[in-house]
C-alpha cells in the first residue's frame, strides 16, 4: 500500500476542504432526519396504540 506523501495545503484548499466537509456534515444531518421522520410516520405513536387497544377492547365486550 502506497505511503501517503504529507504536504501542507494552500489556504484555498484547506476552505475548500473544510466547505466540502461541512457540506457532507449538513447532508448527513438532513438524511438523519428524514429518516427519523420516516420511522416515526411508520411506526405508531402512543395515542395511536392506545386508541386501537380501546378500540379492540369495546369491540370484544
Amino acid at each position: 500500500m502506497p505511503r501517503r506523501i504529507q504536504r501542507s495545503l494552500s489556504p484555498l484548499e484547506t476552505i475548500r476542504l473544510r466547505i466540502e466537509r461541512e457540506k457532507l456534515l449538513l447532508l448527513r444531518i438532513k438524511r438523519q432526519k428524514e429518516e427519523r421522520q420516516e420511522r416515526r410516520r411508520s411506526r405508531p405513536d402512543a395515542f395511536d396504540r392506545m386508541s386501537d387497544s380501546l378500540g379492540r377492547a369495546i369491540r370484544k365486550s
